[in-house]
């Protein structure tokens, strides 16, 4: 009996509490209305982010969608600005939708950005035209570190990954590959470095595709001279994709050694630039992420004697190439003194 009366006043109390929660405890969510059933947004590539020569044109294009349920009558949607850096972007207070249109783009202008100069800019979709469910980050669009830089050609380099372009006999295939300098500073560049080596693939055995179309690295202003006397400067680079792809499921990078692990980190010294030898050789650390890796290669750049007058980049170097002659330290220094830095501008491209 008293079980009874235990259950039946839980019961009562759970009647208490349901009854509690009336409509008038219920708020309801933001509803849209007017100009907001639009929907307007800048869609999910709504990040922008660019290195431009100061040769190209100083403007950017962007595009702004909406409601093609709401696109019936012509719309000026108002814009706001959150962030100019500098105030060096100028944008329209408006985006102008055509009647019947869906999209529309606006133009965005910077005339006044110096040369070397990273900028930022932000813009917004004002909340009246935005949907209160629509995602908040679609309505804005950003441009992150746009700077207009000079790259300068050196001409072709030969260009030897003895990881990705090995033979079966140890030996490496080399390619001719441009190399650039970023204007006043020691920052290089290999344009399309696996173009060579993607379009002949038959010469060593594999297909390489989704490669990073620059290769990027630094001379730094510190080296040392090794056992044989030859002063070498440091280099680091950023990491980049090679286009192979293992079991044709998994691609493989090129990392600094320190990116990938602390452990290895004393490695990144093994990337060095011989200004007598007009060689450098980067060391990364081939790997999956996620997966394993291969251990470390040594890539070769060479500024060749004499580039003959038929190459071209992507051509496959000539037997009587640097490579073959055995110009090539094949091995690169250890001792890890460091002496006090010295500037690269103290150095020339030097050759044989």
């Amino acid at each position: 009996m008293k079980l009874t009366k235990i259950f039946l006043l839980a019961g009562i109390a759970a009647a208490g509490v349901l009854a509690s929660c009336s409509d008038d405890d219920y708020e309801k969510g933001a509803v849209a209305t007017g100009n907001q059933l639009q929907t307007v947004t800048f869609g999910p590539n709504n990040i922008y982010t660019a290195e431009l020569d100061p040769a190209d044109p100083t403007t950017h294009t962007i595009t702004l969608y909406r409601d093609s349920a709401y696109m019936a009558e012509a719309a000026s949607v108002p814009l706001k600005v959150i962030t100019n850096d500098d105030s060096v972007f100028v944008a329209p207070a408006t985006a102008e939708f055509a009647a019947g249109s869906a999209e529309t783009t606006i133009t965005v202008t910077f005339n006044a950005a110096e040369v070397g100069v990273p900028y930022n800019f932000e813009i917004a979709i004002d909340d009246s035209y935005v949907h209160p469910y629509s995602s908040a980050t679609y309505s804005r669009y950003a441009i992150t570190n746009l700077q207009r830089v000079k790259w300068n050609s050196l001409g072709l380099v030969e260009f030897y990954d003895t990881m990705i372009c090995g033979r079966s006999d140890g030996s490496t295939w080399g390619y001719y590959v441009e190399l650039q300098q970023r204007d006043g500073t020691n920052m290089f560049r290999l344009i399309e470095p696996y173009a060579g080596a993607n379009a002949n693939e038959d010469d060593w055995g594999g297909g390489l595709y989704q490669s990073d179309e620059k290769i990027f690295f630094t001379i730094l202003n510190a080296g040392d001279v090794d056992d044989d006397g030859d002063e070498y400067l440091y280099v680091t680079f950023d990491t980049w994709a090679t286009g192979y792809w293992y079991q044709d499921a998994y691609m493989v990078y090129a990392f600094l050694p320190s990116d990938l692990s602390a452990s290895i980190a004393d490695d990144d010294e093994l990337s060095v630039y011989y200004p007598d030898y007009g060689q450098i050789i980067l060391t990364p650390y081939y790997y999956i992420p996620g997966l394993g890796g291969f251990g470390e290669y040594s890539v070769y750049i060479i500024i060749p004697e004499e580039t003959p007058a038929d190459a071209v980049a992507g051509g496959i170097v000539p037997e009587a190439s640097a490579k073959s002659r055995g110009n090539i330290r094949e091995a690169t220094p250890v001792n890890a003194i460091r002496p006090s830095d010295r500037s690269l501008l103290d150095y020339k491209w030097k050759r044989y």
